[in-house]
């Protein structure tokens, strides 16, 4: 049986995040947000959560709000390193429990027991067309999966599938170029009618069974190979879950 665990309503009793919360239920209420399969994720111990990056983004925020809210436990959430090069967000980013996404704050944050969530995809899944929704660009992203193996954390796929429909980002040459060369993340996009405003969509994010990654031992000659087979069974594992979850519409809260 799945279970579904509502967000709205819920109170987050948190004072980290006690002004950001109103708008968290706000939006959570705007897209009837809900968690399919929350049970899947632990309420104690080391696990990474791996998601999608859409252009949005706040589906990650409510992600994590919905754990916090659930069970009590503040997931570690690993953020793009450009975003830390800006005193004011970082020091935002930190106060709701985000750092800087580099393999020594993974490591460290999943060998204490904690919960971290990463997108693999970053900046460069997130301004993608939306020709390629759906799609993952996770080719040369393996360093959850060194991470996952060097921890022997098991990996939890948070699939939110819908959060690619919030907006119509349009192919842009202009894009790819100012992402290679200055990493800028600028698209041509349109949101609900006319204008700006994420289209009123249901988010749901779909919840796998944890996958365990090999085992290892330091100086294993086989360590990137193993790395590189984790890699692929986790890519395809998120690919067939957004292919799957992502015609769907979800049902009522259970």
């Amino acid at each position: 049986m799945i279970l579904r665990k509502p967000l709205v309503g819920k109170p987050l009793e948190d004072e980290k995040l006690e002004k950001l919360w109103p708008i968290l239920k706000f939006i959570a209420t705007y897209h009837r947000y809900q968690v399919d399969g929350f049970e899947r994720i632990p309420k104690r111990g080391r696990a990474l959560v791996v998601t999608n990056h859409s252009l949005a983004t706040y589906d990650l925020l409510l992600l994590g709000a919905a754990i916090l809210c659930q069970h009590r436990r503040h997931p570690v959430a690993l953020g793009d390193r450009k975003l830390f090069a800006l005193p004011w967000m970082a020091k935002w980013m930190t106060r709701i429990g985000v750092v800087e996404g580099n393999p020594k704050n993974a490591e460290t944050a999943l060998r204490d027991g904690k919960l971290v969530i990463v997108a693999p995809g970053g900046m460069k899944e997130a301004i993608r067309p939306s020709t390629q929704k759906r799609k993952i660009v996770w080719k040369n992203r393996k360093g959850f999966a060194q991470i996952a193996i060097r921890t022997q954390a098991p990996v939890i796929l948070a699939a939110c599938p819908k959060a690619d429909d919030l907006y119509n980002v349009l192919p842009n040459p202009l894009t790819k170029l100012l992402y290679r060369k200055l990493r800028i993340p600028f698209v041509v996009m349109k949101g609900w009618g006319p204008t700006l405003l994420p289209k009123p969509v249901k988010l749901v994010h779909h919840i796998s069974e944890k996958i365990r990654p090999p085992r290892w031992k330091e100086g294993d000659p086989r360590f990137e190979d193993k790395v590189d087979r984790f890699h692929d069974r986790v890519s395809k594992a998120m690919e067939e879950l957004l292919a799957k979850t992502g015609k769907k519409t979800g049902s009522p809260f259970v």
